[in-house]
Protein backbone atom coordinates (compact mmCIF):
# COMPACT_ATOMS: atom_id res chain seq x y z
CA UNK A 1 0.00 0.00 0.00
CA UNK A 2 0.97 3.54 -0.80
CA UNK A 3 0.46 6.35 1.47
CA UNK A 4 1.34 10.54 1.04
CA UNK A 5 0.48 12.52 4.28
CA UNK A 6 0.47 16.17 4.15
CA UNK A 7 1.11 17.35 7.68
CA UNK A 8 1.72 20.62 9.79
CA UNK A 9 2.36 20.66 13.12
CA UNK A 10 -0.06 22.82 15.12
CA UNK A 11 2.13 23.88 18.08
CA UNK A 12 5.28 24.76 15.31
CA UNK A 13 3.58 25.50 12.53
CA UNK A 14 6.08 23.51 10.30
CA UNK A 15 4.68 21.83 7.24
CA UNK A 16 5.96 18.69 5.95
CA UNK A 17 5.25 15.66 3.27
CA UNK A 18 5.77 12.61 3.46
CA UNK A 19 5.57 9.33 1.38
CA UNK A 20 4.67 5.84 3.00
CA UNK A 21 4.60 2.39 1.78
CA UNK A 22 3.48 -0.37 3.81
CA UNK A 23 4.35 -4.29 3.21
CA UNK A 24 1.82 -6.56 4.99
CA UNK A 25 3.04 -9.94 5.01
CA UNK A 26 -0.68 -12.59 5.14
CA UNK A 27 -0.14 -15.93 6.32
CA UNK A 28 -3.12 -18.51 6.75
CA UNK A 29 -5.63 -15.11 5.77
CA UNK A 30 -3.71 -12.98 8.66
CA UNK A 31 -1.19 -10.44 8.83
CA UNK A 32 1.76 -11.69 10.49
CA UNK A 33 4.03 -8.72 9.71
CA UNK A 34 3.61 -5.64 8.96
CA UNK A 35 6.51 -3.26 7.58
CA UNK A 36 6.61 0.52 6.93
CA UNK A 37 9.09 2.52 4.66
CA UNK A 38 8.69 6.57 3.98
CA UNK A 39 10.63 9.37 3.32
CA UNK A 40 10.02 13.03 4.65
CA UNK A 41 10.77 16.25 2.69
Amino acid sequence: MFFHYDVTNKPSGQHFNMKEVALYTVDGGKITREEFFYTMG
